[in-house]
């Protein structure tokens, strides 16, 4: 789904209205008085009070950008109409560009393919991290904050509150973006420091289950929630989660964290005689294994099934797999490292993730999923957690626990396998459109435009 709107509330926005920004022609073209994000230009700096002097561009469109914004197919973004200190807008405005300066604080911040994509689209990104040194890639500035703990941890990585007020004062960004859910230090730290310094900031959410235990917990995470200019989760049901309970509806988005890496060529995939079947993950009970190998019974035709992964389930299902006579068509693999998982994609034509929720867990990226898609592998999965939201139309969603169903969605592919390469390149053209560093950029600008110009609206005051 490619999400970006309101939240519940608030009328859905479409990422033509989001993205389409329109065109300043004829005589009144210079009285416009928008901000414009456009461009990798770097004007001198602006006080917020020359904001509301900036026009939009009203050259032809092409002329002012460079082959990067063209490579992320880049459009201009209008944050709005901004006023002066007086209210008014001014009628003799100069051609400037203002690009807008967002502070990325994140466990692991957006890929440099995002955040130059970002640039493109007149975005100024600073990252801050905790490792490393000061550096700059183009119109990319990287930031060291002090930390401690495990950066692969959300709930370990604890942030130098000190350090980071001091360099969100230094760099005085429109807009803080805070990549954790609102129990997290990060989340915290971050939205504590926006506060004090009066900067709007957005939460990216990334859990689908769960919550802080105390009270005291519970009431700094909502404390933390509700303080966000703008809610969006990783995925959907993470933003569902992070949304629930809402007062005061805010602009939503989903906004994938990382796509998957794009292999650059892929062999043509002739059309299997014998379907081969693949489950991969832990094999415990959320991994829905043994509602497959139940559906499997009923799978007529020539089919192998390979189980890659490890888990204290599997003694258990070669049991069930040898009762009903299934066992020798599947082969369990193991664990396998991820370069082996990439040479096996070619020998497998249908990924399947029959995952269920649980109390505690729900499918929560559906990254395995994603990684299979953009080697053109068609995926047949339950409709938990992220799973429908990734898959989409481009593969088959059931519904969850639904053991017939499963059956007859692989029987249909063992019976017409041409299906598999039908629905393994709409896979990979899914990823591609919607995972690729231009559209999270893309989506990701979009949302951020929705909520500078929502603050505007409310009278919130930017910094520059």
């Amino acid at each position: 789904m490619d999400y970006v709107g309101a939240t519940p509330g608030r009328s859905d926005v479409g990422r033509s209205q989001l993205l389409g920004a329109d065109r300043c022609e004829g005589p009144g073209a210079g009285n416009c008085g928008s901000l414009l994000l456009a461009g990798p230009l770097i004007p001198e700096r602006r006080h917020c009070h020359d904001l509301g002097l900036v026009p939009p561009l009203c050259q032809p469109f092409g002329e002012s950008l460079d082959n990067a914004f063209h490579t992320a197919r880049a459009r201009p973004v209008v944050l709005g109409e901004l006023q002066n200190t007086h209210g008014l807008q001014s009628n003799a405005a100069p051609d400037i560009f203002v690009p807008v300066r967002v502070m990325i604080l994140a466990p692991e911040p957006p890929s440099r393919g995002v955040l130059h994509a970002a640039v493109a689209l007149g975005v100024e990104p600073i990252v801050a991290r905790s490792h490393g040194q000061p550096e700059t890639d183009g119109l990319v500035r990287y930031e060291r904050v002090s930390a401690r703990g495990d950066s692969s941890d959300p709930q370990d990585l604890r942030w130098s509150r000190k350090a980071l007020r001091t360099l969100l004062r230094d760099v005085r960004p429109h807009l803080l973006h805070i990549v954790g859910d609102p129990w997290t230090p990060t989340a915290e730290t971050g939205a504590s420091a926006a506060r004090d310094l009066k900067i709007p900031y957005v939460l990216v959410g990334t859990s689908s289950v769960g919550s802080p235990s105390g009270i005291t917990s519970r009431w700094q995470a909502k404390r933390v929630r509700d303080g966000a200019a703008g809610l969006a989760g990783s995925v959907r049901s993470a933003l569902d989660h992070l949304q629930a309970g809402v007062v005061e509806p805010v602009p939503g988005a989903v906004i994938p964290l990382r796509g998957p890496e794009m292999p650059a060529r892929l062999a043509a995939r002739p059309v299997p005689h014998s379907p081969v079947f693949a489950v991969v993950g832990r094999v415990v009970r959320e991994r829905g294994i043994d509602v497959l190998i139940d559906a499997l019974i009923e799978v007529h035709g020539d089919w192998r099934l390979r189980i890659i992964g490890t888990g204290p389930e599997q003694e258990k299902l070669e049991a069930r797999a040898q009762t009903v006579g299934l066992s020798s068509r599947i082969e369990w693999m193991g664990g396998l490292p991820r370069e082996a998982l990439t040479e096996m994609w070619p020998e497998i034509d249908v990924l399947i993730a029959p995952s269920r929720v649980t109390s505690s867990w729900v499918e929560p990226t559906g990254s395995v999923v994603l990684d299979g898609m953009a080697h053109a592998v068609p995926a047949v999965v339950s409709n938990s957690g992220a799973l429908p939201d990734v898959v989409a139309g481009a593969g088959m969603i059931i519904e969850e626990g639904d053991r017939e169903a499963l059956s007859r969605a692989l029987q249909g592919l063992v019976s017409t396998p041409a299906r598999c390469r039908v629905l393994g390149n709409a896979a990979r053209q899914r990823v591609v459109e919607h995972y690729g560093d231009g559209p999270i950029a893309e989506r990701m600008v979009a949302w951020w435009r929705q909520v500078l110009a929502t603050a505007t609206r409310s009278g919130v005051s930017i910094v520059s």
